[in-house]
């Protein structure tokens, strides 16, 4: 239960808090002729079809993952296969936090190379670069948020 409640205020406190600058000083007062933003805050992984991508992002063979899109943000859990990688990428225009919840993800990020193990989170904040392996024996599987910053 603690799990569930970690990440549900990573979620929270990233997409709550991802609006970019204009967003944040574009106060205005709301007037009744404006239609309510219609927002989803709840995702049932269990009703997402899981998706192959192989060499995604030019990694090694296969990573499995289910993903929710939040507007133009994305909650995605995701299994990355023993041998198996996301390759190196630059986040241009959003961040990205990756929690990890089961085996041992290598995250290489500029060129700093860290360990991962259940209950690690790992933070590439926008305009940096990283990729993911798992050098292990078993899945490695994360609880993952991209948000436009």
């Amino acid at each position: 239960m603690k799990k569930f409640y970690f990440i549900t205020a990573i979620v929270a406190a990233f997409l709550l808090g991802s609006c970019n600058d204009k967003a944040k000083n574009d106060v205005r007062p709301s007037t009744h002729d404006e239609p309510a933003e219609e927002v989803n805050f709840t995702v049932d992984f269990n009703s997402i079809d899981i998706d192959t991508v192989y060499n995604y992002k030019g990694g090694d063979n296969m990573v499995l993952s289910k993903m929710a899109p939040l507007g133009n943000n994305k909650a995605i859990y995701s299994i990355v296969p023993p041998g198996s990688s996301v390759g190196y990428h630059t986040h241009e225009t959003d961040m990205e936090i990756i929690y990890v919840l089961q085996g041992t993800a290598t995250v290489r990020m500029d060129s700093t190379i860290i360990i991962y193990t259940p209950g690690m989170v790992h933070y590439c904040p926008k305009g940096r670069s990283h990729s993911i392996s798992n050098l292990g024996e078993e899945n490695l599987v994360s609880f993952n948020v991209i948000a436009v910053q």
